[in-house]
């Protein structure tokens, strides 16, 4: 999305149709599922590593991955 050579800034001014009111084209992605599809891809992707883990490890599981939105980062062995 943004080119070479290009700020941030240029990136808005070029997506908002290079009008100063760069608030204009916040929320423009608000209804296209974007936010499902990507907690939907992080639970694929948090799933295969799990399974990868086991696999290659077995049961002992030194570096647990925290249950999402917890918080919660303590090493857990199982």
């Amino acid at each position: 999305m943004k080119r070479e050579n290009e700020s941030f800034t240029d990136v808005l001014l070029r997506m908002t149709g290079y009008e100063q009111d760069v608030m204009k084209g916040f929320g423009a992605w608000k209804d296209s599922g974007l936010r499902e599809e990507v907690k939907a891809t992080r639970e694929e992707f948090d799933e295969d590593f799990r399974e990868r883990h086991d696999e290659l490890f077995g049961h002992y599981r030194a570096h647990r991955l925290p249950a999402r939105g917890r918080g919660d980062s303590r090493v857990s062995r199982t």
